[in-house]
Order: C-alpha cells, then sequence, then structure tokens
C-alpha cells in the first residue's frame, strides 16, 4: 500500500478524507476513505491496464493523477476527476489544496540524503537483496562533517526518511527500519504454495534537535512493531518492501495547528492454530493494513527538555 494522499473534508465532519492505492487479489485499487470513520466515500477504483498504479496527487482541479505502470510498453499518466464522482457536502471545495509534495532527494535507487538545518541524514542500503543479502547504514552529520550518530545494521533495509520543523524551534527526521529476524516458522507449519514465512522488526526512529541549540540532539525510537511476511517465492512476498519505501508523513491530520507523524503498515496475522495451515485456507490468515497515527508535535513540545534515549 502507497502511502495515502490527504483529500479535504468532504462529509464536513471536521476531519479531512483519505486516498490510497492499494493491491487486491494483484490489482492495483484506490480507494477514498473518511478520516474520521474509515468508511469508504465511493466504490473502489480498479485499473486492469496497469501492473501498478504509483505517485498518487491531488491536484488543484480535485481530480487524483497518478502514474500508471506497465510492463511492456511507457507508462502512461492517468486522471480520476473525484470532484464529480464524491457525494460531498455543500461547498466542498476549498480555497487552497495542498498538493502532495514527492521531495526528489534520492541519490540513486536505495540512497538518500537529506538536508535540514545544520544537519545531514544519509542512508545507503547496499545490496539490496532483503532479507538473504542487504545491509542499511545510517548517518547524521553536523556541518563541521563530524558524524554525530550512525547505525550499522545487517539483514535491514530503511525506508524514505521524512524531515519535520515545528514550532517551539523543534525539527528533525524520521526514518523507518525493517530488520529480517534470523528466525523463520517454515519448519514448524504445513504450507502449501508457500516457500517461508519471515518475521521483520519494523522500527521508527525520530532524530531531533532544537534549531534554536543545536547541540541539543537526541534519537528515539517511537515505535517497534513484528511484522509477518509471507513468500510464495522468492519474488513474491507480502507485504512487499518496495511498497513500504514511502510508507511515511508528517502532517496536521485533524486541523489543530499540530502536526502528526503517520506511518502505514502492513503484516499478515495468523487466525486459526499454526498446527494445519494452509495458503488456500483463506479463514488461517490475513493480510492487514494500518494507518497509525503519533502525536508528534504535541510530544515532542511537551517532552524534548526530557532525557531521550538514543
Amino acid at each position: 500500500m502507497e502511502f495515502p494522499v490527504i483529500i479535504p473534508d468532504c462529509n464536513s465532519d471536521g476531519v479531512n478524507e483519505m486516498a490510497f492505492v492499494h493491491h487486491e487479489n494483484n490489482m492495483p485499487t484506490l480507494d477514498i476513505l473518511s478520516g474520521k470513520s474509515g468508511n469508504k466515500l465511493m466504490s473502489s477504483i480498479s485499473n486492469d491496464n496497469c501492473t501498478k498504479m504509483t505517485d498518487l496527487i491531488l491536484k488543484y482541479d480535485m481530480s487524483l493523477v497518478y502514474f500508471c505502470r506497465k510492463n511492456t510498453i511507457v507508462d502512461s499518466l492517468e486522471s480520476i476527476p473525484i470532484k464529480t464522482m464524491l457525494n460531498c457536502s455543500g461547498d466542498w471545495i476549498p480555497d487552497s489544496v495542498h498538493q502532495t509534495k514527492r521531495e526528489h532527494d534520492q541519490i540513486e535507487e536505495n540512497q538518500y540524503l537529506l538536508t535540514l538545518g545544520p544537519y545531514y541524514l544519509k542512508i545507503n542500503n547496499s545490496n539490496y537483496n532483503c532479507p538473504t543479502d542487504c545491509m542499511a547504514i545510517v548517518y547524521v552529520t553536523n556541518s563541521s562533517k563530524e558524524t554525530v550518530w550512525s547505525k550499522k545494521i545487517d539483514r535491514s533495509y530503511v525506508m524514505k526518511p521524512v524531515t519535520f520543523e515545528l514550532r517551539n524551534n523543534i525539527s528533525g527526521f524520521v526514518i523507518k527500519i525493517w530488520s529480517w529476524d534470523n528466525e523463520t516458522i517454515e519448519n514448524n507449519i504445513k504450507f502449501t504454495n508457500i516457500e517461508k514465512v519471515d518475521y521483520i522488526q519494523e522500527q521508527i526512529i525520530v532524530i531531533t534537535y532544537n534549531s534554536s541549540r543545536p547541540e541539543d540532539f537526541y534519537i528515539k525510537n517511537i515505535s517497534s512493531n513484528r511484522i509477518l511476511q509471507v513468500c510464495e517465492n522468492v519474488s513474491n512476498c507480502q507485504p512487499k518492501l518496495e511498497y513500504q519505501r514511502y510508507s511515511l508523513n508528517v502532517m496536521d491530520i485533524d486541523n489543530d495547528g499540530y502536526r502528526e507523524l503517520v506511518s502505514v503498515s502492513v503484516t499478515y496475522q495468523f487466525i486459526n492454530g499454526l498446527g494445519q495451515f494452509y495458503m488456500n485456507d483463506k479463514h488461517s490468515l490475513q493480510l492487514i493494513s494500518k494507518v497509525n497515527v503519533y502525536q508528534l508535535e504535541s510530544q515532542l513540545i511537551g517532552h524534548f527538555e526530557n532525557q531521550m534515549y538514543v
């Protein structure tokens, strides 16, 4: 699932809506959900001409635009006129629409370099063949080119990071790390059409500092979850790494003036016991997508002066 795009409040409940692309039965599908209730605001939209629907943005004319990725021909730019498709209340069109911005800060495939104030964040994902042969290196340097924090992680991949600049001079970066455990459960379960099942540790780390006192530099792990990844073969795993690269953002969801950290997380979960598990038993396995919201700005303002662990 790609990161959701914010849609202006359609049903006058005071909360913006969300549009996102996900895959159902290997078919790219677009849904628009109520930001408050999570209910669908319109029927799902699929495009069987695309292998992927990527880079979704909201344009000023209130249409959603995306790239239709195809295997054999040139990718096309497609548009969905949601203004005429959504049944919104009153005068829905706002005075201004914030288009989704994707920063072109990628050095090359699987590498990122971001600059914020006196700090530089560089991420190098090497040997891109997770989990058997991959490694992630993250380091932060200051304006004097001194390394103030670094992390080297085997069997890991770091997603595209995001930056934030909040009130009270609080700024920083957010990174999400996938680390594959050495433990698998392939020997404990009877599989049908499954090559392996892996455990992945998903961490979200906030790198933050006070721009009025740049020496006040902190690293905080704000989330750690275990993900279950199922692979029918080496090239077909869910949740898929490439769908998680753009799964972080910082935004003001509820229009209260404070910005939240939003993270999309996908995992399989077992419903039945592990003794007799079959892939074609849909009651035994379920792919779950979650949109997790962290009160980033209010928490950092309240606790910035307290000790944070590194």
